[in-house]
């Protein structure tokens, strides 16, 4: 063969054999983002990928300061690898990097951090939850000891919490009972699947509520001077001791059927937006409602408990037909 010939073939080889390097080195993944969820005991990161088709798997490798590094595989799907993380501690910093397999090797393309959220929870709360609710005693609460947790009852012990922050942290609590002589605004609208609620504490002077599930509620001996139960549509009994309040709101309570009452400052209640109200204790005596002169009622309300000092006037009104529910 030519000596020329056999040169140009050489280097025709040689320059294919380039192109296809290079071809295949165009084609490996790379990262081109990275997303972060991050909660107090969980993370989700979603690390999406260019030419992902050549990859068979992916996650990443998690560490800590206070643990050893452990291999998170993800969900592929999309062309985005997304890895849940479970088990974190609160306000603690942890280093990942994120890997692919291509079924020949392992590589990882970028090293990150992030800090778990700070629990923005009151401190004898959270103590006291420890106490109750630490299962495996590693003096934290998990997430699943905290979703576990359907009854926060803290009136029974007694525990001076200062505020309701942290409430959020135990989403499926249905039974909630606060005893404290030192919080003054109490807030339910962490938990959403509350059912039933009971209040007491000396100097508490508001309370709010975003409660679609709960039914009943109680208070008892608190500074109220308002109550305003808009926030809690299923609302069905309520039993109210020793509160002062002055306004007391039952516009979007259709549901309503008891009522039980001592010691309160309003003039006028009206109930008539509650057509199911059927028993009403105020007790005989007009000292347990010395400043009631006037009670409202839906005219659709069938009594089976009709108590009230014979001093307050009763009404009966039909409400807006668009007022009630069906």
């Amino acid at each position: 063969m030519d000596m020329r010939k056999l040169t140009y073939m050489f280097f025709v080889l040689a320059v294919l054999a380039s192109c296809s390097k290079s071809n295949q080195e165009l084609t490996e993944p790379a990262l081109t983002s990275v997303a972060e969820d991050i909660g107090y005991y969980d993370a989700t990161v979603t690390a999406s990928f260019s030419n992902a088709d050549r990859i068979l798997s992916a996650g990443l490798y998690l560490g800590a300061s206070t643990e050893n590094t452990q291999k998170v595989t993800g969900v592929l799907e999309g062309g985005a690898v997304t890895c849940t993380l479970t088990g974190l501690h609160a306000n603690t910093q942890y280093s990942y990097e994120v890997f692919y397999t291509n079924g020949k090797e392992e590589r990882k393309l970028t090293k990150r951090t992030f800090h778990t959220k700070d629990i923005p929870c009151d401190e004898a709360l959270w103590r006291w939850a420890l106490n109750k609710f630490d299962a495996d005693c590693d003096g934290d609460l998990s997430r699943a000891e905290r979703e576990a947790v359907t009854i926060l009852n803290r009136s029974e012990d007694r525990v001076a919490i200062e505020s309701c922050a942290g409430l959020e942290l135990f989403p499926n609590v249905t039974r909630f009972g606060l005893g404290s002589p030192l919080i003054k605004a109490v807030d339910l609208s962490a938990l959403k699947k509350l059912d039933d609620a009971c209040i007491s504490g000396d100097n508490i002077e508001t309370i709010g509520f975003d409660n679609p599930e709960l039914k009943k509620f109680r208070a008892d001996g608190t500074k109220i001077t308002n109550l305003n139960f808009t926030g809690a549509p299923a609302l069905e009994n309520i039993e109210i001791y020793g509160v002062p309040f002055k306004e007391i709101h039952f516009e979007n309570n259709p549901k309503m059927d008891t009522f039980v009452l001592t010691g309160s400052e309003a003039e006028v209640i009206d109930l008539s937006m509650c057509p199911q109200m059927c028993r009403i204790d105020f007790g005989e005596d007009p000292g347990t409602v010395p400043y009631l002169r006037k009670l409202i009622l839906s005219a659709k309300s069938e009594f089976s408990v009709l108590i009230v000092p014979a001093t307050v006037e009763i009404e009966y009104i039909e409400p807006l037909q668009d007022s009630i529910c069906p």
